[in-house]
């Protein structure tokens, strides 16, 4: 039988400063992919199967497994089922919650056909030492994702316009650098149309600033579902929605704008009782393949 000392790292730059220094406990983190946690854990405890699930969000997923896992499967979300529990009888098996506080954030399933050595304390020490660093470790992944979630949610809020879901000018000026490029590689035309919404202004004073956001919602939505699924839509300025066309002509762009144009002429803005037409100015240009930023097209 192994010891939880004697175990691989298999992670050894993941908070190192805090798991090298204390041998009792498994040295894992569960930042990095999690085959062959459960066989390490079988392994040093001398288990026949052993098996991992973590909590996400409120679902406790497994995340890995080791050996003949089927009763640990049946019996992980027992009603009833206490922070260690038994079962299988004659102390075969053991269920065992990873507990941080009051929350249960995992759970190890672990069986032994010959029965389990529940009455050694030092097996009783090593497994309670286990579940301990686990529930450490689970908890910093929970964290771990969390931050990360709210990085992507802060720099995606950073690129895309809260109102109308098109890239903001600043992250459709940056697309429109690489569609250049990627145009002279292609040696393939591209094209803007720029539409800027008619009496904006005017839409805030007499109905709110939330219909004239609305509106502006409104353009894009009619655009968006009326371009190709390379094409880019950005907010330019507040009243103004480009749309970026890739691979497309002066004429084919103007042939798109006409189209564009029909199609917000016919789809008025509809709240409640009010029913607001869609007005804008339209200006067509291409993008040469000398330019190096498009700046001058915007």
């Amino acid at each position: 039988m192994g010891t939880l000392a004697s175990l691989p790292i298999p992670f050894p730059h993941a908070y190192e400063d805090v798991t090298i220094h204390d041998e009792r406990l498994l040295l894992v983190s569960l930042l990095g992919p999690l085959a062959g946690v459960a066989e390490q854990i079988r392994a040093a405890l001398g288990l026949d199967a052993c098996a991992v699930w973590i909590r996400h969000g409120s679902r406790l997923s497994m995340v890995d497994s080791a050996g003949p896992c089927e009763r640990l499967r049946r019996h992980a979300f027992s009603p009833g089922l206490e922070p260690k529990s038994y079962i299988g009888g004659q102390g075969t098996s053991l269920m065992t919650a990873l507990v941080h506080g009051d929350e249960v954030v995992g759970r190890i399933g672990m069986s032994c056909g010959g029965g389990l050595p529940i009455g050694h304390d030092g097996w009783r020490t090593r497994v309670d030492a286990l579940c301990d660093r686990l529930s450490q470790e689970v908890v910093w992944r929970m964290t771990h994702e969390r931050l990360l979630h709210e990085h992507e949610r802060m720099r995606q809020s950073a690129m895309i316009d809260d109102v109308t879901g098109a890239w903001t000018r600043q992250a459709f000026e940056r697309n429109l650098v690489l569609s250049i490029a990627a145009a002279r590689r292609r040696d393939e035309a591209l094209a803007l149309v720029l539409f800027d919404l008619v009496g904006l202004e005017r839409i805030n004073e007499r109905h709110g600033l939330a219909v004239g956001d609305a509106a502006l919602a409104h353009l894009a939505a009619v655009l968006r579902a009326n371009v190709r699924s390379t094409d880019e839509l950005g907010r330019t300025a507040g009243d103004e929605i480009a749309v970026l066309l890739s691979d497309a002509d002066i004429d084919e762009a103007t042939k798109v704008a006409t189209k564009l144009t029909q199609r917000l002429a016919s789809r008025p803005l509809v709240i409640d009782e009010l029913r607001l037409p869609i007005e804008v100015r339209v200006a067509v240009t291409t993008v040469g393949p000398d330019e190096a930023t498009g700046e001058l097209a915007l």
